[in-house]
């Protein structure tokens, strides 16, 4: 019987800040062997488009890996891309991709147990969960969430951001958690917000310049205009993030849901505050490091559509990232967001949320959930769900007993108490 083997992450792992060597160091002394494998996109020569039967609206398939890092080396959403540039690219980088994952294939092929993973979109990793899928072999992905020290994690989907074991925790404690601990956690959450929150979600944040925003000051400038009015806040979220090139539901765009909200928000006498993703102000893109240059904004500004919007008073737009979201969420009336982990801050915060795509969070009775665009039509700010309770009984669920501490004795020991289930008994003895 041989050691068993993993792959622990290559260059990507150092998104999560933790120390994988230590990682490894515990798990070597465990009798589980440690590798890593990285994927050179340099070594990928898109292939040219070759004369196909198949015809230009037809729906090739295009998986996942693909359409993620389409979105990324574009700067577009998949679905802002023409169909016939759409099928252009599937032909050219398709099968140059798919001849990636077939090496890898081979690579692990009777000689690894285990892979453990970034996100599970991000192209490099994705390619090994596909070919560690092919071969049987179980695959462990971590990502960061909203908390500095947690890491959410999956070890069936292999796929964090949007279809994760949330809701199967929810559903197994739901019933047996406390409500006095769940209030203690809840309420210690939102007083130390602050300093719990990842950098990237920080705000607001010390611009290059050296002038720093301050809180009141820039909430006032913004709101200034509205003088005590009612609004929903719409959280924005990175254009190009896997949250939402998977997690749209059924909007067509990620500029959609927004200009709906803006109309719903009319018929319904509330102004509107846009507050766009902090990372988007002077964020890199994974896997590309271009700045993302506030992506949203400048397509906001370049819409048609838009320009009703960008002249309406009873509208006030944070692009540069100057106020603080949990200020304008304790005071707005309602918050709407895609599928933004935000979403369920506002939530535990008591108020009323629509979550417009798919979120890890919906569909549990405690968020207003319209992913079909002709459903809005039919709700009312007053009509509204709002159960705090179920709310923040299911972020100390998901905060407290799914996610895991960012330390390296917490992952190894997630590693060594998944290996049973994400690797099949016959990979340990071959």
């Amino acid at each position: 019987m041989r050691d068993r083997t993993i792959l622990l992450p290559g260059q990507t792992g150092t998104w999560l800040n933790v120390d994988f060597d230590q990682v490894r160091s515990l798990l070597e002394k465990h009798g589980i062997r440690c590798e890593t494998m990285e994927v050179d996109f340099k070594d990928l020569v898109p292939l040219p488009p070759s004369k196909s039967k198949y015809s230009i609206d037809s729906e090739r398939h295009c998986p996942d890996y693909l359409r993620y890092y389409m979105s990324l080396v574009t700067t577009e959403h998949w679905q802002d891309i023409p169909a016939a540039e759409r099928l252009e690219w599937i032909y050219r980088y398709g099968d140059s991709f798919q001849e990636q994952i077939d090496r890898l294939a081979l690579q692990i092929q009777d000689r690894i147990d285990g892979v453990v993973i970034v996100q599970g979109y991000e192209p490099s990793n994705a390619f090994i969960r596909a070919a560690a899928i092919r071969q049987g072999i179980g695959t462990l992905a971590l990502e960061n969430t909203m908390l500095s020290d947690r890491l959410i994690w999956d070890s069936v989907s292999g796929i964090t951001p949007n279809r994760n074991l949330a809701k199967n925790y929810f559903w197994r404690y739901s019933e047996f958690v406390e409500p006095s601990k769940v209030e203690a956690y809840i309420g210690s959450l939102i007083t130390n917000t602050a300093v719990l929150k990842s950098l990237q979600h920080t705000t607001p944040v010390e611009h290059p310049s050296g002038e720093k925003s301050t809180i009141e000051n820039s909430d006032k400038d913004v709101l200034k205009s509205m003088s005590g009015r009612p609004y929903c806040l719409f959280l924005g979220q990175v254009y190009t993030d896997s949250s939402l090139v998977f997690g749209l539901g059924n909007w067509r765009n990620p500029l959609e849901p927004l200009l709906k909200t803006y109309r719903w928000s009319q018929r319904n006498g509330l102004d509107l505050v846009v507050k766009l993703h902090p990372k988007e102000d002077q964020g890199l893109a994974p896997g590309t490091l271009e700045p993302y240059d506030r992506m949203t904004w400048r397509k906001i500004q370049g819409s048609d559509l838009f320009q009703e919007f960008l002249q309406d008073s009873r509208v006030s737009i944070d692009y540069r990232n100057e106020c603080n979201t949990y200020a304008l969420i304790e005071r707005a009336h309602c918050v709407a967001t895609i599928n933004s982990q935000s979403g369920l801050e506002a939530a535990i915060r008591g108020k009323p949320v629509l979550v417009l795509g798919d979120a890890f969070y919906s569909g549990l009775g405690f968020t207003n959930d319209w992913n079909f665009p002709v459903l809005l039509e039919s709700l009312g700010p007053d009509d509204m769900v709002s159960d705090v309770a179920m709310a923040r009984r299911f972020g100390y669920i998901f905060l407290e007993l799914y996610c895991r501490r960012k330390t390296p004795e917490e992952v190894a020991s997630l590693v060594q108490s998944t290996m049973g289930s994400i690797t099949p008994p016959r990979s340990v003895y071959r």
